[in-house]
């Protein structure tokens, strides 16, 4: 089952104690293997009254981060941390393949982005399966503070091209903040 999304997620503060998914892939080994992720944000608009412009009515809506998985190691932590509401952070990991040779998923090189949320809750985890095929998992995922960094790298040499500055956002204040992407 090969990948090219990772997750480590762990209790808050304690990464060394992430949950064990089923990666066999030498730079993710032991991380969880992702199906698919989404993730989307709406920001209400409307107008004060017919004659004036439109503009944001409230604060940005962060919709919970959901991703799905197949049934592996990593199970059982998560339906336990989803059952009592324990406190998570979490760690996506994005890579796409380089043109013209072998699939190789290094940390440096082909990683295009990383999603890290920090006070996290599932919110939902559904498992269904069918007849001869491996039970499949939905995880919703709310947060109090993520950050996106972008690494833009050249798909034939994969050699970094340009490294945007990661962008914070935190649940409680509200604050957009920039810090250099330094991976």
């Amino acid at each position: 089952m090969a990948s090219n999304i990772y997750l480590k997620i762990y209790p808050t503060g304690k990464s060394s104690d992430f949950f064990q998914g089923n990666s066999q892939d030498t730079n993710h080994n032991g991380q969880i293997e992702l199906d698919s992720w989404s993730h989307s944000f709406e920001q209400p608009v409307s107008a004060a009254t017919k004659s004036s412009e439109l503009g944001p009515s409230a604060r940005c809506n962060h919709e919970a981060l959901t991703f799905s998985k197949f049934y592996d190691n990593s199970t059982d932590n998560l339906m336990k941390a989803c059952w009592i509401g324990q406190c998570l952070d979490a760690e996506f990991y994005l890579y796409r393949p380089l043109e013209g040779g072998p699939e190789v998923l290094t940390e440096k090189q082909n990683r295009y982005l990383k999603i890290t949320t920090k006070n996290c809750y599932l919110k939902s985890m559904s498992i269904s399966g069918e007849a001869e095929e491996i039970a499949k998992e939905e995880l919703t995922l709310i947060y109090n503070y993520i950050q996106y960094g972008f690494r833009e790298i050249d798909l034939f040499s994969g050699k970094l091209k340009n490294a945007t500055e990661a962008i914070d956002w935190y649940w409680t204040t509200n604050l957009i903040t920039s810090t250099p992407t330094h991976e």
